[in-house]
């Protein structure tokens, strides 16, 4: 399943070559961590908390259900980190994100701000509060 993933999904997620896909335990979950480089052009500028907003809008959520299509449902693990690397802005930002509610909004169920609310936003090792609009208010 993995090396499908990295096969099918490479051109579109920018998976890094030094971190492949591996599995991860996080606060007594298991997690499919996908590494990924995010490059965010010369939008890519402001806080730390922009930066991460546009991370998840432009890159990070369209990787979600392309990818759920290739996770059978009954995965022996229970969630996913998008693990991504803005290497413009020397930020690392980290989506802990539950397959129930990845699977939620892949359905349209939930909206990206409520997918972030139920996971965990690591920026550079640090978890943070995550409000999309707000963060990203700054790019009108």
């Amino acid at each position: 399943m993995i090396d499908r993933i990295v096969q099918d999904l490479d051109s579109e997620a920018h998976f890094t070559c030094y971190a492949p896909p591996v599995l991860v335990g996080f606060h007594g979950k298991s997690y499919l961590q996908l590494s990924v480089a995010t490059d965010l052009g010369a939008s890519g500028q402001g806080s730390q908390y922009r930066i991460a907003a546009l991370v998840f809008d432009r890159h990070v959520s369209h990787l979600i259900r392309p990818l759920l299509g290739m996770i059978p449902k009954d995965s022996d693990f229970d969630g996913i980190v998008f693990s991504s690397t803005v290497s413009a802005a020397s930020e690392s930002v980290e989506f802990f994100l539950s397959l129930s509610e990845l699977r939620r909004y892949a359905e349209y169920d939930l909206t990206g701000q409520q997918l972030i609310n139920s996971g965990l936003v690591l920026i550079n090792g640090e978890r943070v509060g995550l409000e999309l609009q707000s963060a990203e208010a700054g790019l009108h």
